[in-house]
């Protein structure tokens, strides 16, 4: 990998997932970047998307145009899911057609589970504009992978990454080894 772009999902003012246990999706996410970017700058460029004005593909869009100004070699997008206290696991979700994404995401999910002794829910595939993800994963000229490493609404899992700069320096060592 010479170059990959890190994208906080969700924005500071709609700012996704909260969690009992940790800070809001966004700002726990953000965190994180700042400290792959700690790792190696010259690796890493943070982005953030601007507001779901205009819908979500309009978000997706404008974060797609500024990225695909410059080339990277992998777009990770950061998100943690939230749903009921009994749904645990990591997953990470790609384009159906990239080849590259598929394996990128398969490996970071994966290795994710294996570091942090997550269930691992797997990779899905993203097909349509209606699935959830979708546009993130297709606007991209890089391959593109959503990595969803744990939920907060289960404590269990929300424990296991209380910290973002262990979460990072993990995730740093998966992406450098792809």
């Amino acid at each position: 990998m010479k170059k990959v772009a890190i994208v906080v999902g969700h924005a500071k003012n709609n700012p996704g997932a909260f969690s009992k246990w940790l800070k809001p999706e966004w700002e726990y996410n953000l965190k994180v970047a700042e400290e792959l970017k700690k790792n190696n700058s010259s690796l890493y460029s943070i982005f953030c998307h601007e507001g779901y004005d205009g819908g979500y593909y309009a978000m997706e869009k404008r974060t797609a145009n500024k990225i695909n100004t410059e080339t990277f070699d992998l777009v990770l997008e950061l998100h943690y899911n939230s749903a009921s206290p009994m749904a645990h696991g990591t997953e990470c979700c790609y384009w159906f057609a990239s080849k590259k994404g598929k394996e990128y995401a398969q490996n970071i999910s994966s290795e994710i589970s294996r570091y942090f002794y997550t269930t691992n829910r797997g990779i899905k595939a993203l097909y349509n504009k209606n699935d959830r993800g979708y546009w993130f994963t297709y606007l991209m000229k890089a391959p593109a992978v959503i990595v969803e490493p744990f939920f907060g609404s289960n404590e269990f899992d929300s424990l296991k990454f209380q910290d973002p700069v262990k979460y990072a320096q993990t995730l740093h060592q998966i992406i450098t080894s792809l």
